[in-house]
């Protein structure tokens, strides 16, 4: 380090040392605004864009990834506005779509719950997203008190602890769960009735009231495994309406919304669980805007967590349950399904029915074809596909081979 030495100034030149006085303010001033303004701007280019509200929020589910700088405004302006603008749609969305949330003032999946048998005017997003499940015929929604029953097991640390709530280890927990799925897959019994004016009714029987009340049932309706691919459709909305459209948000569990138009490559790694060994044997390579819905049966990371659980045995327990009987079940270990005109949630509820059976039925997977909707999967030693234009990358540590869905 250079020796620093003391430069006295005669008293006759006081001006002088005004001047050097004055023109070190200046360069100090002009060196603490140019820290600062690179502290609060942005570079150009793919930035993840992080949610600053202190209010409960969604956003830890969630990434979303912009192409600072790609459209008319600034990169700082981008990153700005794009904060503001997530932060409040993470805090709009938990408040929408969970149950944890309760208000008054709200009426949102909470408020219709606790206000049984009665027409509600919900938030337009929540009446939109039921509209679209009763469209569809989904009843994964009504299957709440066994969403609730198996988060008892989900959040488990160890296998003692775990079998106390495991229907396939607990004889009255499965009655239980059956008994339940009767009364969720039977239209007489639970039914959503959608109506004009953002109104919703949840229709319940007495019979169905009468065995919630004996047996403590908290909800009748959960989004569940399901929430975040409308939340992603939620959030991709607003980001649209509000010109962002050079990036993309991404959910932990499989709920991908690509809001580039433009010829832009993404890629996506194909999973296949063999036993309790997760493999990657291909990536598959898509362009442009598109939704994607990733379907497994098993953890992939940490934010897994509380989705499944995974016994010494080898069996993963989880949420992908069947309406019908109360089982859980997957044709295969894993699924992609992706389409250019349609949303996440439209993509799940015409493919969760495919997903969630005893095995995989490959002319419905073909008949989704006509809706746009195509399918990758991995079975056996083959990668199959019925888009005939994706590209597939297949790596040649574990020798499969891509074959067309028939």
């Amino acid at each position: 380090m250079p020796r620093i030495t003391n430069i006295e100034v005669a008293q006759k030149n006081l001006p002088v040392r005004i001047v050097l006085l004055a023109l070190a303010i200046v360069i100090a001033i002009g060196a603490f605004a140019y820290g600062f303004t690179k502290l609060l701007g942005a570079d150009p280019g793919w930035t993840i864009i992080e949610a600053t509200s202190t209010e409960l929020n969604c956003s830890e589910d969630f990434i979303l990834n912009y192409n600072l700088g790609a459209g008319e405004a600034s990169a700082t302006a981008e990153s700005k506005a794009l904060k503001v603008l997530y932060s409040q749609m993470a805090v709009d969305a938990y408040r929408i779509f969970y149950n944890d949330y309760e208000s008054d003032d709200l009426h949102n999946i909470r408020y219709l719950n606790e206000h049984i048998n009665q027409a509600i005017t919900v938030d337009p997003a929540l009446h939109k997203a039921l509209s679209e499940i009763v469209n569809a015929g989904n009843r994964n929604i009504y299957l709440a008190p066994v969403y609730a029953q198996y988060m008892q097991l989900l959040v488990c640390e160890t296998d003692l602890e775990a079998g106390q709530y495991d229907p396939q280890r607990q004889p009255e927990t499965k009655a239980y769960i059956t008994e339940v799925a009767k009364f969720a897959s039977d239209p007489a019994m639970i039914n959503l009735e959608i109506l004009e004016g953002d109104q919703v009714r949840l229709n319940v029987s007495a019979e169905y009231l009468s065995f919630a009340e004996s047996n403590e049932m908290e909800y009748f309706l959960d989004f569940s495994w399901m929430r975040n691919a409308f939340i992603a459709d939620y959030f991709a909305e607003k980001l649209i309406e509000n010109n962002f459209t050079n990036g993309y948000v991404a959910s932990f569990d499989g709920y991908t919304r690509n809001l580039c138009a433009a010829n832009m490559l993404f890629s996506l790694n194909v999973f296949h669980r063999v036993g309790q060994d997760v493999r990657i044997p291909a990536t598959m390579n898509y362009r442009g805007g598109c939704s994607v819905v990733m379907l497994r049966d098993f953890p992939v990371g940490e934010d897994d967590r509380w989705c499944y659980y995974a016994f010494e045995d080898g069996r993963i327990a989880n949420l992908l349950i069947d309406p019908a009987d109360g089982e859980e079940k997957s044709a295969v270990s894993s699924m992609i399904c992706y389409a250019q005109n349609e949303s996440c949630s439209q993509i799940l509820l015409a493919m969760a029915p495919v997903f969630i059976a005893d095995a995989m039925d490959t002319a419905k997977v073909n008949d989704k074809m006509n809706q746009g909707i195509y399918t990758v999967y991995a079975d056996g030693s083959a990668v199959y596909t019925n888009d005939p234009l994706l590209d597939i990358s297949i790596y040649e540590t574990f020798a499969y081979t891509k074959l067309p869905i028939k």
